[in-house]
């Protein structure tokens, strides 16, 4: 009875003070009242909160994580879920889980990589936007949600809340990280690159710490995920959706399918477990159906199809179609081979060669790009693909790749417009989009020096530096004075932290070509290291960033660090059209 009429109290002294109706931040209710009052108030908004059930708790929680706060702010806050401050979010969800299907229905899980774990239409906050943007934002969404969950379902009740405060201060750090506006629509390269980065890295350092069943958890599809779910729920202990992510009522589910099966009960499944949701058969990976391919017969001629693995031939299909992998195997002497099917009619082709089938992870020539790209003229196309503006670049590019898989010649080299699109790609922060098109210009011309070196850009925006280290290196060898290469290897070698390469790259570049800015700059940014910032001693641990450094930092790090965000923007990509098409004019490529 006394505890009814505190909260009887606390709630008539609200509803009669006029700067209550005012309030709008989650903070300015609280800020009235201190001591009990205080603690009452936040007793019965915990209590509110805890009466709704698990699947509403957790869109709520996502859906203010979208605008920078957390139920467990609302409840400091002394805010109930009944508040009107929640009540737009709380309606959304109520919504949706009026549309989800039940557990008998079935729920299509064959795409859900294709956009992040939240539904864009109701995107929020600015980095919520930008990871709608493309598959690469979507990507490193999925990616930090599952080493997240690994993470947290990895740590005693007690160390996951405060584990849940950090990621919640580190996603608002993000703002000003990034230099992001909360009304911004429009993003430029470098804001959308900042937040992916900063979500790649968070991932690596999540995934750094969890071991054995968490970390390969950590390391599944979102569609592997899902089929666990729905075979949960096909077996009665998941009574949710297959959406991907498992949150506790996965692992509630988790723990109940071990009890079944008499098996320790435990946060995550074991290999055994997971191969019996999954099925024996289906090897770790996106499976085939989901991953866009494109023929690159290292000739440039048509390509042959065949009836079985190294059997009769039976057709050909030209270099820069898309297709799909429907099927792989191997022949008598051991050599792979796929069971290609055309895009985007789905025609089952035949029986290739694997060696000459570059596959990548999302689709390069669909949509409104390949909508834009289906109206250009033959001329029009090869124009636009050497253009030194990347949007004007890619469309064009992927008109000269489309056409050319009807047939239709073009002045430029299907290896061109292979590596044209990919350097547009990384123009525009888009990396992975960039990388199947570099390996299919390699594998059609695989003495193209100009494509190494762009897919040395790609892997180095991935931060994958060995990779694109040795890409840049290749290119390199092609061409020894090709300055562009000598950069980027000098750039991953910053990054990696070997310094003392880096300045012979740069040192080589400026005997063939003195006046090259970007190897000044590069000297420059060697010679004057930065000063260590003092440690930080209070707030949440947050992952190191273009514009903050971590205390795991080595000084080398740090110098690669400053040195890649002052040069994403180098003007090396400024000037390269311009000695792209100089060197097409002396017929050098």
């Amino acid at each position: 009875m006394g505890r009814k009429f505190v909260i009887y109290v606390v709630w008539l002294v609200a509803a009669t003070i006029p700067g209550f109706a005012a309030a709008q931040s989650p903070g300015d209710f609280m800020n009235m009242f201190g001591g009990l009052m205080r603690a009452a108030i936040i007793e019965h908004a915990r209590a509110e909160w805890s009466k709704l059930s698990q699947s509403e708790t957790e869109c709520i929680e996502q859906g203010l994580q979208n605008q920078g706060y957390s139920i467990d702010v609302m409840v400091q806050n002394g805010i109930a879920p009944q508040d009107p401050r929640v009540s737009g979010i709380r309606a959304g969800c109520r919504n949706s889980a009026a549309s989800l299907p039940t557990p008998s229905e079935s729920t299509n899980i064959g795409n859900l990589s294709a956009k992040p774990t939240f539904d864009c239409t109701r995107a929020r906050s600015a980095t919520a936007r930008i990871l709608c943007v493309d598959q690469a934002g979507a990507k490193a969404d999925w990616d930090l949600d599952s080493a997240y969950k690994a993470r947290s379902f990895s740590l005693d009740e007690t160390a996951r809340q405060g584990f849940m405060r950090a990621q919640e201060g580190w996603i608002q750090s993000l703002n000003q990280t990034c230099q992001l506006q909360p009304w911004q629509g429009d993003f430029s390269p470098a804001q959308r690159q900042c937040v992916l980065i900063a979500y790649r890295k968070r991932t690596e350092l999540y995934r750094s710490q969890l071991r054995g069943e968490a970390l390969a958890e950590s390391q599944l599809t979102p569609e592997q995920r899902a089929q666990i779910q729905s075979e949960l729920i096909r077996l009665g202990f998941l009574n949710d959706e297959a959406d991907g992510e498992f949150g506790p009522q996965t692992r509630a589910a988790i723990k109940r399918f071990q009890a079944q099966s008499g098996a320790p009960q435990s946060e995550f499944l074991t290999a055994e477990q997971r191969q019996h949701l999954l099925g024996v058969a289906q090897a770790p990976g996106p499976s085939l159906a989901q991953t866009q391919c494109q023929v690159a017969d290292p000739s440039g001629t048509p390509l042959n199809i065949r009836n079985t693995p190294n059997g009769d031939i039976v057709g050909a299909v030209n270099t820069g179609v898309s297709v799909r992998l429907v099927q792989s195997d191997q022949d008598t002497r051991g050599r792979s081979w796929s069971l290609i099917a055309r895009l985007p009619d789905n025609h089952t082709l035949g029986w290739v060669y694997r060696e000459y089938v570059v596959c990548g992870p999302v689709e390069t020539s669909s949509g409104e790009l390949s909508m834009k790209a289906s109206k250009l003229s033959s001329d029009e196309a090869a124009r636009q693909c050497q253009s030194s503006e990347a949007e004007t670049r890619l469309i064009g590019c992927t008109a000269v790749i489309d056409q050319r898989g009807k047939g239709i010649s073009s002045t430029i080299a299907l290896a061109d417009a292979l590596d044209g699109r990919c350097w547009a790609y990384n123009d525009l922060g888009q990396y992975e989009r960039g990388l199947p098109d570099c390996n299919a210009s390699i594998a059609t011309n695989p003495r193209r020096y100009f494509a190494y070196n762009t897919l040395g850009n790609s892997l180095l925006g991935l931060g994958d530096v060995t990779k694109a280290t040795a890409a840049f290196t290749k290119s390199i060898e092609l061409k020894s004075d090709f300055a562009y290469s000598h950069i980027g290897r000098a750039r991953a070698f910053v990054a990696s932290g070997n310094t003392e390469m880096a300045r012979k790259d740069f040192n080589y570049v400026l005997t063939i070509d003195p006046a090259n800015q970007a190897a000044k700059e590069g000297i420059v940014a060697l010679d004057n290291p930065p000063v260590n910032n003092p440690p930080v001693t209070a707030g949440p641990a947050v992952l190191p960033n273009p514009a903050s450094t971590s205390p795991h930092e080595t000084a080398k790090l740090k110098e690669a660090r400053l040195f890649l965000t002052m040069h994403r923007n180098l003007s090396l990509n400024r000037n390269r059209s311009q000695i792209y098409q100089r060197l097409r004019t002396k017929r050098q490529i």
